[in-house]
């Protein structure tokens, strides 16, 4: 059963911008309350455990116990995630949108993407399972890279850094804010173009990922991941979704499908997304997955907008009992 929601505008309604969290967000113990609290997380759960039951593994154990290390490995995080945030969303579908809510535009971080793919009804859950389990696969074969964030220094300074020192061994892979980019490639070639970003006063911080992601090092994992999705057949989004490699609405299934292979090996542009999202007329954001980091990274890429992560049971109770809708008023003052 595919997702349906009314998109008409009309005037006076606050039109949101859903975000959906990519790997990395993950931590052990997400979502347990939220399970024990709502019905419809907690059947997203169980679904997603039978799903991978075929691993020997429990999915659910995993998210709910670890440990760390093995919630972190790619093959749990990506699924991990994509469950909690699709429960939730199945939520805030339930209980949040009625009159005066309307979703403009849904937009996921890397992994986040089929997050937001789901949520605008492109594919079911399970077949979102399907997916992630194919791309995971894909990826999985590539693991000789790295991948590290840079902070404190602009898109440019690091495109001159890979230019002059990356000796076609590195790539950027996220544009992430203002002052935030992470890179990705060969491990030498990374640790190289970190000891010149210190250099020029950057704060650079490795990332615990098993190969370099979002880059040409991924190519043979995006034509295996591409063998894979010709026999995927997508909807049509109910809701247009920005996507990572433009930057903007797509509203075509066929064009949507063919990017989430330039997906794996091109860069996240994400400081982009959150500008286009701000100047289609978005001023409120929430976050449907667990922690804040994009509700952060919105925060240092434009001002005056409302946004709230609903990732705990405390943060998604609070909101739904007050249904808040930000008056222009009130975002004037933000």
């Amino acid at each position: 059963m595919y997702n349906t929601l009314c998109v008409e505008v009309s005037k006076g309604d606050a039109v949101i911008a859903l975000l959906f969290p990519g790997q990395g967000s993950q931590y052990v113990g997400m979502g347990k309350a939220l399970a024990q609290h709502f019905p419809v997380i907690r059947d997203r759960f169980q679904e997603a455990d039978e799903f991978f039951s075929c691993t020997g593994q429990s999915l659910v154990k995993i998210i709910e116990q670890g440990p760390l290390e093995l919630l972190m490995e790619t093959r749990w995080a990506q699924p991990a995630l994509f469950t909690l945030s699709c429960g939730l969303f199945d939520v805030v579908y339930q209980h949040c949108f009625s009159s005066n809510f309307s979703v403009g535009w849904v937009a996921g971080h890397s992994l986040g993407e089929y997050s937001a793919l789901y949520a605008a009804g492109c594919f079911s859950f399970r077949e979102g399972l399907a997916h992630i389990q194919a791309r995971c696969q894909a990826m999985s074969e590539i693991t000789d890279g790295t991948m590290a964030a840079i902070l404190k220094l602009s898109v440019a300074q690091v495109h001159h850094l890979i230019q002059d020192y990356g000796h076609e061994e590195v790539e950027l892979a996220n544009d992430n804010c203002p002052g935030q980019v992470v890179i990705s490639g060969k491990r030498e070639g990374v640790h190289r173009i970190l000891t010149y970003a210190q250099s020029q006063g950057a704060r650079c911080i490795p990332l615990n990922v098993s190969g370099p992601f979002h880059s040409s090092f991924m190519s043979s994992a995006g034509k295996k991941f591409e063998a894979y999705l010709k026999s995927v057949k997508f909807s049509d989004p109910v809701i247009p979704v920005l996507t990572n490699t433009t930057a903007s609405p797509q509203l075509d299934s066929n064009y949507i499908k063919a990017q989430l292979i330039p997906h794996l090996t091109h860069p996240v542009r994400w400081r982009e997304t959150l500008q286009t999202l701000y100047a289609l007329g978005s001023r409120c954001y929430l976050e449907i997955g667990p922690g804040s980091v994009l509700t952060g990274l919105l925060k240092k890429t434009v001002d005056s907008v409302y946004s709230i992560s609903l990732g705990d049971l405390a943060s998604l109770e609070n909101w739904m009992q007050s249904f808040l809708t930000p008056s222009i008023k009130a975002m004037q003052n933000l």
